[in-house]
């Protein structure tokens, strides 16, 4: 391809590398947790979009082996978070929210289970 080519080539986002597993700071600076899941949509015209990330134990488990995540759901339920995604400021190394954590919803012991949950062998 020449590099003509690559100027008219659409912009792409590489949702797998910029979001997953970052960290979440609220609108204070505080760590809220990690992105868990994306939420995707096809458009009209075909295109994906995404429209929302995820966070909390509930999402995490998506990343575990079946039998892991079945006893991890015992440990600490099966609660996630969406979060919509006009409620990202900046997406760097790290996500930076346009709210509080707790005007998100999310508390503490979310926070917790996700930090235990990526230890845990096998997560991804």
């Amino acid at each position: 391809m020449k590099p003509a080519d690559l100027r008219q080539r659409p912009p792409f986002f590489d949702v797998v590398r910029m979001l997953m597993d970052h960290q979440l700071l609220d609108a204070d600076y505080v760590e809220c947790g990690k992105v868990d899941d994306v939420e995707i949509e096809i458009t009209d015209d075909g295109t994906l979009r995404a429209t929302a990330i995820f966070t909390g134990p509930g999402a995490a488990f998506e990343h575990l082996p079946g039998w892991l995540a079945a006893i991890a759901k015992k440990f600490f339920g099966k609660r996630s978070k969406r979060i919509p995604w006009p409620e990202i400021a900046i997406i760097e190394s790290r996500i930076k929210l346009r709210s509080t954590s707790e005007a998100l919803g999310l508390d503490p012991a979310d926070r917790s289970a996700a930090r235990w949950i990526s230890k845990l062998p096998g997560a991804r």
